[in-house]
């Protein structure tokens, strides 16, 4: 298996929407959150759209 078969990330579901508005807050699928610790600037607005599954958007 090489490096970039390793580094694909399986999506399950159709890409969120995605848009830093600010350093405190994200807009997901039309939902905004609270960014409450970005450590170290970790947060990759681009693996979140990947990654994010819709079923938190139903909380």
């Amino acid at each position: 298996m090489s490096n970039q078969e390793e580094n694909k990330v399986k999506v399950r579901h159709a890409p969120a929407d995605v848009v830093l508005v600010s350093p405190e807050f994200v807009v997901i699928n039309q939902l905004k959150y609270r960014v409450v610790t970005n450590y170290r600037n970790a947060l990759d607005s681009e693996l979140l759209k990947l990654k994010f599954d819709p079923f938190f958007g139903q909380i």
